[in-house]
C-alpha cells in the first residue's frame, strides 16, 4: 500500500509499554517495520528496565521517526499508567495497543485502516482475529467474530457484552479521540480490561477484519502470570464493570448473572493465593492480603446496596473474612 508517512500526521499511535523485553524486542520492532501500512506512530514507554532493553530499541529504531522512545525516570510499576502515558503522548487519529512480546500480521495496520474507512458512516472500533501463540507454534485456538462474519457490524452495547466474556478482545483499532475522553483506570493493574469494554460500549459501530493479532502465553515474566495479590484486581475490575451496568440500567438478570460470576472468581482468587502463601510457607498473610481482601469487601457490599439485591451478602462476608492465619482458610 503506498502511503507517505506523517504527511498530515500519523494515522495511527501504536502504544507499546516496555519491561525486562530484550528477548522479545527487536522481533517487535521488526514486525512494525515490515507493516504494509507505515503511516503510523509507534511510542515505546520503557519502564525502568534493568537488562538491555532500552538499548536495543535505542539501536534499532535510530533514524525511524515513528519511534518515539520515552524512558521512565521512575518505574510506574503498572502497565496501564504507562498506556495513560502514551496516550497523552498520542498524535494518531487511531490508537492501537500491543504488548512487547505479541506479533501482528504484515498487513494488519492496512486491513484495519482499509475497514475503519470504508464502513459507510464510519465506525470506532476496529477488531482483527486474536490468536494465541508461543515460540514453537500458533495455538489452534483464538477469538474470531461471532460465527466468524467479517461482515458483521455490532453496535457499543452488543460489542460491551460480549467482551465482558471475551468473545471480543481488547485489542482492536480505537479512535484516538474517544480513547481520550474516556481514559484508563490506573488505579488497578487491569484497569486495562475495564476501559476494552466501556470504549466499546460508547461506540457507535463496531467492525471486524481477517487480520491476525497473535497473543504470546509462553512468556513466564508476564504480569498476567502473577499469583501474587494483584490478582484481586481481576475481581476489583469485574465489580467496576458491574458498577458502570448498574448506571447504565442493564437488564438485572444480566447483572444478577455478572455479579454471581464475580463471587466465583472471587473464591477463586482466594484459594490461589491461599495455596500460593502456603508454598511460600508463611503461616500468616501478610498486610496487604489483609488491606486488599478488606477492599473487595466494601467494594462488592456496596455494589450490592446499589443493585438493591442482598442475595449474595452472607457468601461475600464469608469469603472475604479476615483469618489470622493461612491454614485457617477452608
Amino acid at each position: 500500500m503506498r502511503n507517505n508517512v506523517f504527511r498530515n500526521g500519523p494515522k495511527i499511535s501504536v502504544i507499546i509499554p516496555v519491561f525486562n523485553g530484550e528477548k522479545y524486542i527487536k522481533k517487535m520492532i521488526e514486525i512494525l517495520k515490515s507493516q504494509t501500512f507505515t503511516n503510523f506512530e509507534a511510542i515505546i514507554i520503557d519502564d525502568c528496565s534493568t537488562d538491555d532493553t532500552l538499548d536495543i530499541l535505542q539501536k534499532h529504531t535510530k533514524g525511524d521517526k515513528r519511534f518515539r522512545i520515552f524512558a521512565n525516570k521512575k518505574n510506574r510499576g503498572n502497565a496501564v499508567k504507562n498506556k495513560q502515558f502514551g496516550l497523552s503522548k498520542a498524535k494518531g487519529e487511531y490508537y492501537f495497543y500491543m504488548s512487547q512480546d505479541d506479533l501482528i500480521d504484515t498487513d494488519l495496520f492496512e486491513t484495519l485502516i482499509n475497514t475503519a474507512n470504508s464502513v459507510k458512516g464510519g465506525v470506532d472500533a476496529v477488531v482483527p482475529n486474536m490468536l494465541y501463540y508461543s515460540e514453537d507454534k500458533t495455538k489452534d485456538r483464538g477469538i474470531f467474530p461471532p460465527d466468524h462474519n467479517y461482515n458483521l457490524q455490532l453496535t457499543g452495547k452488543e460489542a460491551f457484552e460480549l467482551c465482558l466474556y471475551w468473545k471480543i478482545h481488547g485489542f482492536y483499532l480505537r479512535k484516538t479521540s474517544l480513547m481520550k475522553k474516556i481514559g484508563f483506570d490506573t488505579s488497578i493493574f487491569t484497569g486495562d480490561e475495564v476501559t476494552s469494554r466501556i470504549y466499546l460500549y460508547y461506540c457507535n459501530k463496531i467492525a471486524f477484519v481477517n487480520s491476525n493479532f497473535y497473543y504470546r502465553t509462553d512468556n513466564p515474566n508476564a504480569i498476567t502470570k502473577s499469583n501474587d495479590i494483584k490478582i484481586l484486581d481481576y475481581v476489583t475490575a469485574q465489580l467496576k464493570l458491574a458498577d458502570f451496568m448498574i448506571k447504565k440500567s442493564f437488564e438485572k438478570d444480566f447483572i444478577k448473572k455478572w455479579l454471581k460470576e464475580t463471587f466465583e472468581l472471587l473464591k477463586k482468587q482466594r484459594n490461589i493465593l491461599k495455596e500460593y502463601y502456603k508454598i511460600k510457607e508463611k503461616k500468616c498473610f501478610p498486610k496487604e492480603f489483609k488491606a486488599g481482601l478488606k477492599k473487595i469487601r466494601i467494594l462488592f457490599l456496596l455494589t450490592l446496596l446499589k443493585f438493591r439485591d442482598l442475595s449474595l451478602l452472607f457468601d461475600i462476608l464469608r469469603y472475604t473474612h479476615i483469618r489470622k492465619r493461612v491454614a485457617d482458610y477452608d
